[in-house]
Formats: C-alpha cells, structure tokens, sequence
C-alpha cells in the first residue's frame, strides 16, 4: 500500500518548465510553475514570464498557479568576495555542458569537466557575465536583481545552492538571505496590508 497525501486533492504539483509546451500543458493540470533562466541575462526573466502569463491566459479554466524561480545563488558580505562564487559556478558549468551537450563523457555516473574551448554559448561563462546575471551579490546587489522577480510577476524565488558551493559558503548565504534580503520583503509586505487595511 503506497501512503496517501494528507491533502485535499492531493499535494501540490510543481512542473519544471522553459519550453512554452510545457507550461501550456502545466497550466491544463493545476501544477504549479518552477522556471530557470540559467545563466542567461535579466531579459531572460521577462521571457519566461510572458511564456507563463500566455499559458495562465490560454487557461482561463485553471485558478493562476504559483510562478517561482530558480537561480544559482550566493550572498556574500564584500564586493570584492564575488570572485568564488564565480570560479564554482564556472566549473559546475563545465559538467552541466558535457551533460547538456553531450559533448563529454560520462563514468560510474559521474560527468567529465569539459574545456570551455568545447561549450557552445561561451559568453554565458565570461566572470562579468556570471556575476551579473546570477544571484550573486551582497544582500543589498541581491535585493536590486530580486526586484527584477517581483516586477516580472514571479511569486517565490528557489536559491539554488547545489553548484559545487563550499557547504559553509551555502551557509553563509542562507543566513545573509534570511538575516539581510528577506526582511526587506517582509517590510514591504507589512507596509502594503497596513496600505489595504487603511482603504489605499
């Protein structure tokens, strides 16, 4: 006998979704949404947001499921500290291409790092770039870029963590994030209730 959810109709259902087919056919079953706009710039969060808002208007029968998304994640106390996030993220890249690509090989389950010379799209590892299109920053560079989430209509944001990272580096980001960016969220949230309550 396989346990049965708790909830009513079941747990919800996230769906991973880049392709407009996919979230047209998410959408058709209730699921939430969990996107990623890789490693590609800021403009990549509208994209996937109109791929969203189009499936929520061709689905007018389903009630507007949650639209989260996902992004390499570091948060870090200097400017200056931005150099290893960098230099992990570059080299998680290495065998995500290999795996993305088939250009590399793969044994006893683990994939090789390829030579970037060998990545199609080599601009997505350029530092700068990385640096500026992930979510690395100090809480305050974190704060500014996860505007650009709010302003495109995304409800949760997932940190991603899992790209080599040192375990105490991914520490170290979880309490920045939870101690330094969120509160500025809560804050907001707090002013606009009280904003509604008052009838604005």
């Amino acid at each position: 006998q396989v346990p049965k959810p708790l909830q009513k109709g079941g747990p919800r259902i996230w769906v991973a979704a880049r392709d407009p087919g996919t979230f047209d056919w998410a959408l058709g079953i209730g699921a939430n949404i969990l996107s990623t706009p890789l490693s590609l710039p800021a403009a990549e969060i509208g994209v996937l947001a109109s791929k969203f808002n189009k499936a929520v208007a061709d689905h007018p029968e389903v009630k507007r499921p949650k639209f989260m998304m996902q992004r390499r994640t570091c948060v870090y106390d200097k400017v200056d500290d931005w150099h290893l996030a960098v230099e992990h993220s570059m080299n998680y890249g290495r065998y995500f291409e290999n795996l993305m690509q088939n250009i590399g090989t793969v044994k006893n389950g683990f994939p090789e790092a390829v030579p970037f010379e060998s990545v199609k799209g080599r601009d997505n590892y350029n530092p700068e770039n990385i640096r500026k299109n992930l979510m690395f920053g100090t809480p305050d560079e974190v704060i500014e870029k996860l505007l650009d989430y709010e302003a495109a209509g995304v409800d949760q944001y997932c940190l991603g963590l899992s790209f080599n990272l040192p375990f105490e580096l991914q520490k170290k980001t979880l309490r920045l994030f939870t101690d330094e960016v969120m509160p500025f969220f809560a804050q907001r949230e707090r002013e606009t209730q009280q904003l509604a309550a008052a009838g604005y």
